[in-house]
């Protein structure tokens, strides 16, 4: 229904708007949703796909705070795997699987066995869209000069009139401020080894099948790996209260 309401506002607006949905399942959960998108695109609407990411362990913290806002949630420990809490564990931190769920990259067999036996995930026939793939460190980067590339990229890709610069302010409503549950603390010493271990696995995934493919784009590019490449380290050792080694 939203899908066709945009479709409908866009055929009596300006041709130069652009609409987003905010659909954090998308991919997980809701993939096949994207044959229905194909079939249903008016012409001359062209649609494109904006993944974020973040550091798996900040990814597991941010999302596990944000469901214990409201439920009880269980040892972090009891995550590890495909023991899904409200869509949190730590299989769901391997980003890459997701993105292979869009039929753009060619599997490997040790991907194919693991979608099917971890997830039963759906994996649609190639896409025609777009993707650019961001990261919240982005967002987030303080150094302005760095920032500029990246939100050059982002103005690019989206086609926008107007490019977003520096000045625009990040909203701040979605933002975990004040943790409940600090994973840096030792009792998630566990789930944060399996989080880097995973992590060091995304990262080369992403360098290997990525960084040339046809479709995805990667803004600031070099900035991005140089992130990516810290999903394999433990960023709790940089607070130095990391319980593990």
């Amino acid at each position: 229904q939203l899908f066709s309401q945009i479709r409908d506002e866009h055929g009596k607006s300006d041709k130069d708007e652009r609409y987003g949905i905010k659909w954090p399942s998308f991919i997980r959960k809701n993939i096949k949703q994207i044959q229905y998108l194909q079939q249903h695109n008016p012409q001359g609407l062209e649609m494109k796909i904006i993944v974020g990411l973040r550091h798996p362990v900040r990814w597991f913290e941010s999302f596990y705070n944000y469901r214990a806002k409201k439920l009880d949630p269980p040892p972090s420990v009891s995550l590890i795997g495909q023991d899904d809490w409200k869509g949190v564990d730590t299989d769901t931190a391997r980003f890459e699987m997701g993105i292979m769920q869009l039929g753009k990259i060619q599997l490997r067999q040790e991907d194919e066995k693991w979608i099917k036996d971890h997830r039963k995930m759906d994996i649609v026939p190639s896409a025609p869209y777009k993707v650019l793939l961001y990261l919240q460190e982005q967002l987030d980067d303080e150094n302005k000069e760095r920032k500029s590339l990246f939100l050059k990229d982002l103005s690019s890709f989206m086609e926008v009139k107007q490019p977003f610069t520096v000045d625009n302010e990040v909203p701040e409503f979605n933002r975990n401020k004040h943790k409940k549950y600090d994973i840096c603390q030792a009792e998630h010493d566990e789930v944060r080894r399996v989080l880097v271990e995973n992590g060091k696995k995304t990262a080369e995934w992403i360098r290997t099948f990525l960084v040339e493919a046809d479709d995805f784009f990667l803004p600031n590019k070099d900035h991005f790996l140089n992130i990516t490449d810290t999903f394999g380290s433990d960023p709790c050792d940089e607070e130095g209260v990391s319980g593990f080694s």
